[in-house]
């Protein structure tokens, strides 16, 4: 592609654009190989650094004339798929899984409790108390680079309830409610917001993806017998357990993806490789 408008040279964002062109030319497990397992890289600030996170959102696009600027070529978004849309796409054809990975659970997985590495660590669940103040709590998100923070009743205790960024967009229309507890504030908006989902590490990966699309939610918790999370799984975990990352960049604003060397270690080809038939 010749054009990139100048608004967009920089890469604060959580999606990907391809052209039109290219996405024809891609089959769905490469856009997603391409497009949802290559990770992003913010600019950081003062408060939070430089990192790498996922990429939720691929957009095609065209270029097209724009008349009322000297016909010089304007970006056009025909279509948005989502992470959430290939879940929905790989529940509705499950039955064209491998029978490898449809017998796995989320231990076999690499799912379960968190496997640290020197060079790319899983992490344990960041908690936060009932007690702490909702300000502190998004603070605490964002310096930390999370999408959510598990509530736990007591240090190392049960998980009880969880706090997500769709909590941060809510509490900005009522900035009184910042210097509530975060107990307070979830009970406030209990029937507005989304079921915690907890599993263990024996579920079935299919029966994640299930209770994900729906309960509606970007994050499931692992617990063990006593109810304190061990891992959050997000669809990004869900994605990257079935399709490895691809080499070939069918969109633009790409940085370089390191792969978990623990993701794989159970057989990668047979987890790699979808059924004959299928598209991801």
């Amino acid at each position: 592609m010749d054009f990139i408008p100048r608004r967009m040279t920089h890469s604060e964002e959580d999606g990907r654009m391809v052209s039109r062109v290219s996405a024809e030319d891609a089959d769905l497990l490469e856009l997603v190989r391409s497009g949802f397992l290559r990770n992003v890289i913010t600019a950081g600030d003062a408060i939070s650094p430089r990192r790498c996170h996922e990429c939720h959102r691929v957009c095609t696009y065209s270029l097209r004339p724009d008349e009322s600027d000297d016909m010089k070529p304007k970006m056009v978004v025909e279509a948005l798929v989502s992470q959430t849309d290939i879940i929905d796409y790989l529940l509705d054809n499950s039955d064209r899984f491998d029978e490898t990975l449809k017998r796995q659970n989320l231990r076999s997985l690499g799912l379960g409790k968190a496997i640290y590495h020197r060079v790319f660590p899983d992490s344990d669940v960041l908690s936060i108390f009932p007690t702490t103040r909702l300000l502190d709590a998004f603070a605490t998100m964002h310096i930390s680079g999370r999408s959510c923070l598990g509530v736990v009743d007591e240090p190392r205790g049960c998980l009880v309830d969880v706090l997500s960024v769709s909590d941060l967009m809510d509490a900005v229309f009522d900035p009184e409610a910042l210097c509530d507890t975060v107990q307070a504030y979830l009970n406030s908006r209990a029937s507005e917001r989304k079921p915690l989902v907890v599993v263990h590490e024996d579920s079935d990966f299919i029966d994640v993806l299930r209770r994900m699309r729906d309960e509606a939610v970007h994050h499931v918790f692992v617990v063990d017998l006593e109810g304190s999370p061990l891992r959050v799984i997000t669809p990004t975990d869900c994605l990257s357990r079935i399709a490895l990352p691809g080499s070939r960049k069918i969109g633009w604003r790409y940085d370089t993806y390191d792969v978990h060397p623990d993701t794989f270690r159970k057989n990668p080809s047979q987890l790699a490789r979808p059924a004959p038939g299928s598209a991801a």
